[in-house]
């Protein structure tokens, strides 16, 4: 599991090496998700709230993944076009507590101001995804036909480890009796917390087995 202070410390070291080397390369040109999510961490070291403001993030990103609380709350706030950005800032402030740190919701308030509310929700997932990478953290969701053991666990953590040249690996294990026996690894997810869209899959299941075996043999596997 990602330790939030740990990941907070990272974050932190990761901007002053950021900086430092700064002044020795060329500075290449960077999204304005990656601007905004800079300034946004560098204002948290500021004001020592690092930790807390990693937890708001991380709370409003499980948020942003609720479709219910998008359509019925946060589309409310939205399409009240009768209100000024700043308006809106603070009624999303409000949808987002409770909020830990001071950082965050000034932070909200000042996309307000520059009229880039629209693209908060990348901005936090940019983050979020930039503290599992500078922990070297590689989620890991495994789907088998039934209960792993302790043992398979440390195993398949042990080689997606050696795989990824991950310093750890978030496990995430999930039945699919559909699969008849063995597993499927699922890993490089686009999103480290939602864990949805994984980019690399391999797949040890006996139902794939089959269906190999009958494209082979040019039938259709019933399984």
């Amino acid at each position: 599991m990602l330790s939030i202070a740990a990941a907070a410390g990272a974050v932190s070291k990761a901007q002053i090496k950021s900086r430092s080397s700064a002044t020795v390369k060329m500075q290449v040109a960077r999204s304005p998700v990656e601007i905004y999510s800079n300034a946004l961490m560098e204002a948290a070291t500021k004001q020592k709230e690092t930790v807390m403001v990693v937890k708001d993030l991380m709370g409003i990103k499980k948020l942003y993944a609720d479709g219910d609380w998008i359509e019925q709350k946060l589309g409310d706030v939205s399409n009240a076009h009768w209100l000024t950005d700043l308006q809106v800032a603070d009624e999303m402030c409000t949808l987002f507590q409770p909020l830990e740190s001071s950082v965050a919701p000034k932070f909200v308030t000042y996309l307000a101001k520059k009229r880039r509310l629209n693209i908060l929700k990348e901005i936090v997932l940019f983050t979020v995804k930039k503290i599992y990478d500078s922990q070297s953290i590689v989620p890991v969701v495994v789907r088998s036909a039934t209960p792993l053991t302790d043992k398979q666990k440390e195993s398949i953590k042990e080689k997606m480890q050696q795989r990824t040249g991950a310093k750890d690996v978030k496990l995430v294990t999930r039945i699919s009796p559909d699969l008849l026996a063995g597993f499927v690894v699922e890993f490089g997810f686009q999103d480290p917390e939602a864990l949805e869209v994984a980019t690399e899959v391999i797949d040890c299941s006996l139902s794939n087995l089959l269906d190999k075996a009958a494209i082979n043999k040019g039938v259709v596997s019933a399984v």
